[in-house]
């Protein structure tokens, strides 16, 4: 049955504390007390990450140290940089499956227990006569091999007596023709691009044109590079949707509708100026200023016949002359002779007073816009303006 190879804690047991060889034994309770003593003060904190194995020659020097004529001691390793380099050893994986740390190399080398086995952490006087471990040196990475035969630097095939050697025109378009087609269109975007870019800074003005040769007689082919920008669409203003939402008496979101009919027609979102939203929201609050809210009393009479006092909400206008002066500046009618009409809806529980302005002829108030605009007949009332109550 083949042998396998010691766990990590194995090979704790089997390395030498004090000079970091292969270890005879384990330690005692007494070997870690001297050790906690005379070499390492606070081991026991730390005994798990070091070797926990003692050699015969390290271990009769260590129990010397309370008799009279002590022997000396090996060299103090530094503890410290073991401690730290052995407390983050990577975890074991299905990739890699054995501990690959000093220790195991150490515990695992074939050398005698008498002969010093490299590891990280030796001084340069143990260099001489250290025992390595069998196989490829750890931390020497192969040299790079010669190439003896000399190659083409332009096709790369190896140059050398007897060998054809085909770098020519016809071998290069033949190479060509063994691309794939999506190769085949990499390579003649790029060679493309190239040739309108220089055609591009010798024209004055005009579209670049590229001239390529067939190869086979005839005509060159011309290739120009079209312009694939999009015509420039002006964009429509604010004032614009505004005055068409008062020629057409449309709503706040009937007019945010077109406006999303002719950025989808024109394909371009910046067809209409941006916020045309919160401008047509804005604008209703910019009379806001005009009307008030008050608590009033009102007589309502129950289903039951019986009539009661209740407080509701009236919103009226403060200043009638002044908010019919600044609409009609808004409709472009200030200087124009106008008529008012009122029209009264008691329905759901409310009562509102519509305000419509027409000019001398009868007809609402239209926005002036440029050419021709169909005007609205005067059928059924055209408001402007309400105040429920």
């Amino acid at each position: 049955m083949p042998n396998s190879r010691r766990t990590h804690e194995e090979s704790r047991n089997s390395v030498c504390i004090l000079c970091f060889r292969k270890g005879d034994r384990q330690l005692t309770v007494s070997l870690e007390a001297l050790i906690e003593c005379y070499v390492l003060p606070g081991f026991a904190q730390h005994r798990e990450f070091l070797p926990s194995g003692i050699c015969n020659s390290c271990r009769i020097k260590l129990s010397s140290q309370n008799s009279a004529a002590p022997a000396p001691l090996p060299p103090r390793l530094p503890y410290e940089k073991v401690i730290d380099d052995l407390h983050y050893l990577p975890p074991l994986t299905r990739e890699r499956p054995e501990c690959s740390c000093w220790i195991c190399n150490v515990a695992s080398s074939r050398a005698n227990k008498n002969v010093n086995v490299a590891h990280p952490y030796m001084s340069e006087e143990f260099n001489s006569g250290v025992a390595t471990p069998l196989g490829r040196p750890l931390n020497c990475a192969p040299g790079s091999v010669k190439d003896s035969v000399k190659h083409c630097g332009t096709c790369s095939s190896p140059v050398a007596r007897g060998v054809r050697h085909e770098c020519g025109q016809a071998a290069k378009l033949r190479y060509l023709s063994t691309l794939s087609p999506s190769s085949m269109e990499h390579v003649a975007c790029s060679f493309l691009r190239e040739k309108l870019n220089a055609a591009d800074v010798s024209s004055s003005g005009d579209a670049a044109t590229a001239s390529l040769s067939s190869g086979f007689g005839g005509h060159p082919i011309q290739v120009q590079a079209v312009d694939t920008s999009t015509s420039h669409v002006p964009q429509m203003l604010h004032s614009t949707m505004r005055a068409m939402k008062t020629a057409l008496n449309l709503s706040t979101n009937q007019t945010i509708q077109a406006a999303q009919v002719i950025r989808e027609a024109s394909g371009n979102r910046k067809a209409i100026q941006p916020g045309l939203k919160e401008f047509l929201f804005s604008e209703g609050q910019s009379v806001a200023h005009f009307f008030a809210v008050e608590q009033l009393q009102f007589i309502c009479k129950q289903p039951s016949g019986q009539v009661i006092s209740i407080d509701r909400s009236a919103v009226f206008c403060c200043n009638v002359s002044e908010f019919l002066a600044y609409v009609c500046s808004l409709r472009g009618m200030a200087e124009m002779e106008h008529h008012l009409k009122l029209g009264i809806d008691g329905g759901g529980n409310s009562l509102k007073i519509c305000i419509s302005v027409t000019d001398s002829d009868g007809l609402p108030a239209q926005a002036s816009m440029p050419g021709p605009s169909n005007r609205f007949l005067n059928s059924g009332l055209k408001s402007f303006s309400s105040w429920p109550l």
